[in-house]
């Protein structure tokens, strides 16, 4: 079976992976409105920016392997542009 990026069906190991980056993804959708809706200060805003770095880093990296495993990269390019995307910093100050 193929899914939405061209690859096969994901193994259990692909599938923890897949369901830790979904949840590390709203964390990071929490983190960034907390950035955005908060007047946060000093120390908390340069950890939630630390955070925010780290995280995006994660995400370019797992961008980066899936376009490299991706058995066709214009199949991934067609849903995968939204990861890298999704792995840009916030700019928040």
């Amino acid at each position: 079976m193929t899914n939405t990026t061209g690859t096969s069906s994901p193994s259990g190991s692909q599938f923890i992976v897949e369901t830790l980056f979904a949840l590390l993804a709203v964390g990071s959708l929490i983190l960034f409105g907390l950035l955005e809706m908060t007047t946060l200060r000093g120390e908390v805003a340069r950890m939630a920016m630390l955070t925010d770095l780290v995280v995006c880093a994660l995400f370019w990296v797992k961008a980066a392997w899936d376009l490299y495993r991706a058995p066709s990269r214009l199949k991934w390019l067609r849903w995968g542009w939204a990861d890298v995307l999704a792995a840009i910093p916030s700019t928040a100050e």
